[in-house]
């Protein structure tokens, strides 16, 4: 019978939606073929043994469709009091929307940005910030937790504040401003959720390999083990509420941006979110706080780090890959125009003087590229040997690229979106036509964060002008007449 009601609860292909009546003449049954007497309970007394029946039908259902609680886990009760001994990293959605202004044809106009995420690294035994920096994505990616790491074991400069009434404290900001030593400590354990983000090699290798720490990436939806972390996004989202473009903590918060704004763009622009931000971060540790005694975080990890044996790590890392390099191993082809051997990396040719041998034709080479940078590739041998650098196409050149946004256009090149032929500059066409849409607005954002103004193709680099002695005038006047380079003479050319 328990058979039966397991069946009724699994929903199985055999099972039958049992109800009292149906389960009391299947015990009936039952006990018929057992030649269960007559004259005995239930038969006796039917009523009784429906009721019976009814019961002890409902108590079993009720035990079985009970969700079952996880494994208890049961960890140390000794909580860390020293610093870098334990850390907490975590990125969470920031309430708040901002705004950026577009100048096209020398017209500025607001546009509302999409959301963006924050990162934040926090010490437990201290209850200091270590590190915190902006995703301008809903949804950060390996890259953005890189950044974080990085800034754990490099000096923390502040912002120039631009908005009006916002200044950094005296001492205020993150440790690793006040001593190299804070910049090397030995860290113990990086506590971090399963996010895909934080699943990476990149960073897996970043936690274990360059910061010699032990990545503790915790049980699936326990956001508990992490509490000091989360307690952190709440006192933040405190002061983010106070701006009208919040996005509320839910559907029916009365601190919720009107319906009747959110056509317009927000009146806080994403440059002031972003020192808004900074500022709180780097004021929290000059709080006191009671269960230090009334002494301020900073102040904690300052009096560690010069009365406790804290151990350092080593100054240089040795050989090996970059945080945000990778390795991968491809094969050389001959040129279809011309002799130039190349190698086929996200959809492009890359040539350059490390692959002019033709001994390497058909042959397998490594190549080693920054994730944040692949318009330059290294090239070496399967045993080790550099050969040098090949470059992308002249339409690929324009402005340093991550391989993300390489597969993103190469998709919308695909999707017929806009052509091959000048692929950076039509998707930042496209990017500028949907400007309307928040997400688009975020993503020229991006594009002139990766476009500075020193950031210029190696063709457009100034060369020092040679010494008189050297100077042919019939030489220079010709020189002079050559025009700069531009991306429209690789399309004259095609």
């Amino acid at each position: 019978m328990l058979a039966q009601i397991r069946g009724a609860t699994r929903r199985n292909r055999r099972g039958q939606n049992l109800t009292p009546r149906r389960f009391h003449a299947s015990f009936i049954t039952y006990l018929n073929t057992l030649d269960w007497p007559k004259d005995t309970y239930p038969f006796t007394t039917v009523s009784r043994g429906s009721e019976a029946c009814r019961r002890f039908l409902k108590r079993t259902l009720m035990d079985l469709q009970m969700p079952r609680d996880h494994p208890r886990v049961i960890g140390s009760k000794m909580t860390p009091v020293r610093g870098f001994q334990e850390i907490h990293i975590d990125e969470a959605h920031v309430d708040c929307k901002g705004a950026a202004a577009v100048v096209l044809h020398d017209q500025m106009s607001p546009v509302r940005l999409g959301r963006i995420s924050l990162l934040l690294a926090r010490d437990v035994g201290t209850g200091c910030y270590l590190a915190g920096t902006i995703a301008l994505s809903a949804h950060p990616n390996s890259a953005d937790v890189l950044a974080l790491l990085e800034q754990l074991i490099q000096p923390w400069e502040p912002m120039v504040l631009t908005a009006p009434g916002l200044s950094y404290g005296a001492e205020a900001g993150f440790p690793s401003a006040l001593d190299e030593t804070f910049c090397r400590p030995a860290f113990g354990i990086v506590r971090l959720d399963n996010a895909l983000a934080h699943l990476s090699h990149q960073v897996r290798r970043m936690v274990c390999d360059h910061l010699g720490a032990t990545a503790n990436f915790g049980l699936p939806k326990n956001p508990k083990a992490r509490a000091l972390i989360e307690q952190a996004f709440r006192r933040l989202n405190i002061d983010i509420h106070r701006f009208p473009s919040t996005t509320g903590s839910h559907p029916t918060d009365p601190l919720r941006e009107p319906a009747k704004l959110q056509k317009a763009p927000p009146f806080v622009s994403l440059r002031a979110l972003e020192e808004v931000i900074s500022v709180l971060l780097t004021e929290y540790n000059l709080s006191p706080l009671a269960n230090l005694g009334a002494v301020t975080p900073l102040e904690q990890m300052q009096y560690q780090m010069m009365n406790h044996l804290l151990p350092l790590r080593a100054g240089t890392l040795g050989p090996g890959l970059g945080p945000y390099q990778r390795s991968q191993t491809v094969t050389v082809r001959k040129g279809f125009k011309a002799d130039a051997p190349r190698v086929n990396f996200e959809g492009c040719q890359y040539t350059g003087v490390a692959l002019n041998d033709g001994r390497l034709i058909n042959q397998r080479v490594t190549i080693v590229f920054d994730i944040r940078d692949i318009r330059t590739l290294q090239v070496t041998t399967p045993e080790g040997r550099p050969l040098g650098a090949v470059t992308a196409p002249h339409t690929w050149m324009r402005f340093a690229h991550s391989v993300s946004l390489r597969k993103r256009i190469n998709h919308l090149v695909r999707e017929n979106v806009f052509s091959a032929r000048d692929p950076l500059g039509d998707w930042f066409q496209y990017t500028m036509a949907h400007r309307h849409l928040p997400k688009e607005a975020l993503t020229l954002v991006r594009l002139e964060k990766l476009m500075p103004n020193e950031d210029r193709l190696p063709m457009e680099q100034s060369i020092d002008p040679p010494t008189p002695k050297e100077t042919n005038p019939a030489l220079a006047d010709a020189l002079n007449r050559l025009p700069d380079w531009n991306p429209d003479m690789a399309k004259k050319r095609r």
